[in-house]
């Protein structure tokens, strides 16, 4: 049997967990106001038959700057290492203190390198990747929330622009589509 597909949302102090199971039954719980957050959620995952399976963790979009951003075209260029030097322009903290990763967006050979960009302090990061660790697992992935509600649509998409507004707790976050590819979020 497959193990179970856990996402772990964290808000304000506040961990939102939905699992889906191999049995296709999903459990949500909340673990909130908790002393030890991490081994509260050990505890809530275990009592619930969830005793193996890696953490999906997803941050609060606004702990994170995403931001689409060009750069020049190189032959031979590291795009991950122009990224990294480009970075330091777009974020509000240190780039010593900086987690990030990117993904290259749809362009054109004639026009800049177009690319989509995440970044969060490292305390953030760290914070994220501690509770997993303190909570007996391994983490499967840390993204944004929002950026994982595409994994919703269909496959089979036209290749049209759309805006996705996902409204939570009174947050609206917005995702730019071009059919399944994430633009950009706000």
């Amino acid at each position: 049997m497959r193990p179970p597909r856990i996402g772990v949302f964290l808000r304000d102090g506040r961990l939102t967990v939905v699992a889906l199971t191999g049995r296709d039954r999903l459990v949500h719980l909340v673990v909130a106001g908790a002393e030890d957050p991490a081994a509260t959620l050990a505890g809530e995952l275990q009592a619930r038959g969830l005793a193996s399976g890696r953490l999906r963790v997803a941050l609060d979009r606004r702990l994170v700057v995403v931001k689409s951003i060009e750069l020049p075209r190189a032959a031979g260029g590291d795009l991950g290492r122009m990224v990294a030097f480009d970075l330091e322009r777009h974020v509000p903290f240190p780039p010593e203190q900086t987690r990030f990763d990117w993904v290259a967006l749809p362009d054109h050979v004639a026009e800049p390198r177009r690319v989509l960009v995440v970044a969060a302090e490292a305390r953030t990061v760290d914070r994220a990747l501690a509770l997993v660790a303190g909570a007996r697992r391994r983490p499967a992935a840390l993204t944004v929330a929002c950026h994982a509600l595409p994994a919703l649509l269909p496959r089979a998409l036209p290749p049209r622009h759309a805006v996705w507004a996902h409204l939570h707790d009174g947050v609206a976050d917005l995702l730019l589509l071009g059919g399944r590819t994430l633009l950009t979020s706000r």
